[in-house]
Parts: structure tokens; sequence; C-alpha cells
């Protein structure tokens, strides 16, 4: 028996009607998506930020593993640093505004506490 050539039971038909979408001008949206897009360009700063130092660090001979706390910390800071920069909030950097006295940026390279 042949099949009747005209309407094949493999082929889908079109969509007889069409979806209209109306553009979302909500200001709050656009900022959402800006904010999401400021958040996301940090966060690639953060990432290529770290895997230079890191890279660089071990490139000089650094044992990573030794120090993995310590540049946890660098990098946290870094990132803080960034986002602070760039007018979006980090967990961190409320922990940083606490500790400030801790660190002096007049000397950022000396440490009074160092036998050198």
């Amino acid at each position: 028996m042949m099949e009747d050539q005209s309407t094949p039971n493999n082929i889908l038909q079109f969509p007889v009607d069409k979806i209209v979408r109306e553009p979302q001008s909500d200001s709050s949206y656009l900022e959402e998506i800006q904010a999401r897009g400021t958040k996301n360009y940090a966060d690639f700063i953060c990432d290529e930020l770290a895997d230079n130092i890191l890279t660089s660090l071990h490139a000089y001979g650094i044992d990573l593993p030794s120090c993995e706390l310590d540049l946890i910390w660098a990098l946290v800071a870094i990132k803080s640093g960034v986002y602070r920069s760039l007018n979006l909030t980090n967990p961190h950097q409320e922990f940083f505004d606490q500790h400030k006295d801790f660190v002096s940026t007049k000397s950022a390279g000396e440490n009074e506490n160092d036998t050198d």
C-alpha cells in the first residue's frame, strides 16, 4: 500500500499563532541586568588577577601549598577591593573595614614586627 504523499507523518507543522513579547522597560529590570554585568566583570578581573598572581608566584619557586591560607586571604582582599571600587558589596568588606587599623598603608612593604 502506498502512503499519501501530501501529509507525511514525519513533518511537524509550523505554529499558526505567534508569541509576541513586549520589551520590558522597567528601570529596575535594567538596573538588575547592569548590576549583574558589573558583578560578572568584577569576578572576571578577580579570576584573571588570581591566576596571574598564583602563576607568577609558582614561577618564582614559591611553594604555594605551604602558604595557601595567606594567599586565600590576599585574594579575598583583592576581590573585596575590586568590588568596592566598582560600587559592589562583598561580605568581606565589613571585616576589612573593622580591621583597618591592623594594616598601615604608610609603609606597605615594611612591618614593624619583622626581624629581618
